[in-house]
């Protein structure tokens, strides 16, 4: 299959398992408020963050290793396959040693964290203990998925993991429905990663007959180049962290744990839209480095430029239908929401995410990995700076704010320019100029979205409320959509996309 066609199965594989997985999560998130109450969710919350942090151990190998897989695998060097599938499972169960290592040192500050104490009875550090395993072996089992990956099946990785999530929420209804109990919710996620980490397993040792016990050892230049990449990348996945948690530390230290359920079920809803937009990216990373291993800077700048053109679309609809929507669907769904500015503010950090993580799909698939570091360490600076200062003097707006201001700092212009500069040796100047304007048609879709919608009846009702999303996500369709007739990529993309179709319709 081409590498367009691969990245369609992919993406359509991921996105529909994505779907489904966002609807029982959904009605998972409803139930563990309602039947436990925000204290609990709060809480929850704030340990996935703390191992967010614990996470940087992997520092990027992940990465590191794939890019070089992908060399190897184009090459057909089955040698130097076997010698780096056989550097990262060694990696893997040395970074769930230290993630487990580090996460038993954070059980005596668990209280540091919390603004006041919970009054549920479970002690906070066995609910964290189940949390905290859960992570180690999900380092430890999951390796052989970079195979997968690097082979551009990344939709069999994508359904596994989908399934496990399915049954692990069954599993997580029935503990709270049924039994109203916290420990059988967190150990039914251990179980299912645990399945999870075998199921990858058994399909790589099946379809591939690569050895994961080469004898062979790097030589010190792959050593320290590896070295030199990881270092890289640490610095990016701790901008990356810093983003997603920040927030969520100030929030349960300086507000109220309560207010950290209720962000992060609003986080939550923005994440599965990530996750569901992400597997269009997740899609084509194999294909770009394929691409940048066996094409031209010419070819390479135009799928970029459609990619981005695509991420617009897909995006920035979504940002503008959920201006007038989002806040009244998160009262409906949990019976809590937070107020405008903070909702206005979480989504232009949303298009934001996307617009970079677009970015850092081509980057990551050309190896751009050292050049660089320093911004990583800047946008972090300046979030942990303003979010900190601001939660102080206006409260929770002001940590969202923080993370706003320090991404229009640094990530927004800096990564770009790194990818088509010394990725692509191309001006990045028109990348600006896209920036700004898909921005301002955003701004526009989200404002005409938000006039139609008052003239609706008020979204008291489910049957109010999805009425408001239709119009306001037909509105804010077309609106980007007809701007995207005087861009030439939407040409190119409905092209590719009939192209696709066909190409899935014979296989």
């Amino acid at each position: 299959m081409s590498r367009t066609g691969k990245t369609a199965v992919n993406s359509i594989v991921g996105l529909g398992c994505s779907v489904l997985n966002s609807l029982l999560s959904f009605v998972l998130r409803a139930l563990f408020i309602r039947l436990l109450g925000l204290e609990y969710a709060g809480i929850n919350t704030l340990f996935s963050d703390i191992l967010s942090i614990l996470n940087l151990a992997e520092l990027g190998f992940n990465n590191a290793i794939l890019y070089r897989l992908y060399k190897s695998i184009a090459a057909n060097d089955r040698s130097r396959t076997e010698l780096y599938l056989t550097v990262y499972k060694k990696l893997c169960f040395a970074i769930g040693a230290i993630v487990g290592t580090a996460g038993l040192c954070f059980i005596p500050f668990l209280d540091f964290f919390i603004k006041k104490a919970p009054t549920f009875p479970e002690p906070l550090w066995s609910l964290y203990i189940i949390v905290l395993l859960t992570s180690v072996v999900n380092h430890c089992l999951n390796y052989k998925s970079i195979l997968l990956i690097a082979k551009q099946d990344r939709y069999i990785t994508t359904i596994v993991q989908h399934i496990c999530i399915i049954l692990r929420n069954g599993l997580q209804i029935i503990a709270l429905a049924v039994y109203k109990n916290i420990y059988l919710y967190l150990l039914a996620a251990l179980v299912t990663i645990l399945l999870n980490g075998l199921i990858n397993g058994i399909v790589s040792n099946k379809r591939y007959s690569e050895s994961w016990r080469s004898r062979q050892q790097l030589n010190k230049s792959e050593r320290n180049g590896i070295i030199k990449d990881v270092g890289a990348l640490s610095a990016y996945k701790l901008c990356r962290t810093i983003d997603a948690t920040i927030d969520t530390f100030l929030i349960s230290k300086f507000v109220d744990v309560t207010v950290t359920a209720i962000y992060g079920s609003v986080t939550m809803l923005l994440s599965a839209l990530n996750e569901l937009l992400g597997v269009f990216n997740d899609g084509m990373i194999a294909s770009i480095g394929d691409l940048n291993a066996s094409s031209g800077k010419d070819e390479l700048e135009k799928v970029f430029y459609q990619s981005f053109h695509f991420t617009f679309l897909i995006y920035g609809i979504c940002t503008a239908t959920l201006v007038p929507f989002l806040s009244e669907f998160t009262f409906w769904w949990i019976g809590y929401t937070l107020d405008a500015g903070c909702i206005y503010i979480m989504l232009l950090n949303f298009l934001m995410y996307g617009f970079g993580m677009n970015v850092a799909t081509f980057r990551n698939a050309m190896g751009i990995f050292q050049k660089g570091w320093i911004r990583p360490a800047f946008t972090a600076a300046f979030n942990l700076f303003f979010s900190f200062v601001l939660v102080n003097r206006v409260g929770l707006i002001g940590t969202l704010m923080g993370t706003l201001i320090a991404r229009t700092l640094t990530l927004v212009w800096y990564d770009p320019w790194l990818v088509l500069h010394h990725g692509m040796k191309k001006n990045a100047g028109k990348y600006y100029i896209r920036y700004a304007v898909y921005v301002i048609i955003v701004v526009i879709a989200a404002i005409s979205s938000s006039f139609f919608c008052t003239y609706l009846p008020a979204a008291q009702g489910l049957h109010a409320l999805l009425l408001r999303g239709v119009v306001s996500l037909g509105v804010s369709s077309g609106i980007l959509i007809a701007f995207g007739y005087f861009v030439p990529e939407q040409k190119m993309i409905l092209g590719r996309a009939v192209q696709v179709c066909k190409s899935i319709a014979k296989k």
